[in-house]
């Protein structure tokens, strides 16, 4: 997907298992997304979000959740670009 510099995107990551707990990571170019005032992430019991604001060209990359527990575990992977222009 693709968005501007400055704006926002939401990436939601479901996932139906059991036994519970389940577990989500996520990761930006293979290494932990770092939570910080642009970057939140929310986890529920079935989904987990990550929300990035502000966006920057150097939030572009390849974000995967991971979602395991003990019984496995499933991935999923985007890509963000975020384009330095702003189209109409």
């Amino acid at each position: 997907m693709t968005r501007n510099v400055g704006g926002e995107v939401k990436f939601k990551c479901e996932a139906a298992g059991s036994p519970l707990p389940l577990t989500f990571n996520w990761l930006k170019n293979h290494a932990p997304v770092e939570k910080d005032s642009r970057v939140k992430i929310r986890n529920r019991e079935y989904w987990s979000k990550l929300i990035i604001s502000e966006l920057d060209v150097l939030d572009s990359g390849y974000y995967q959740c991971i979602v395991s527990n003990v019984a496995g575990s499933v991935n999923t992977t985007s890509v963000l670009r975020v384009s330095p222009f702003k189209f109409p």
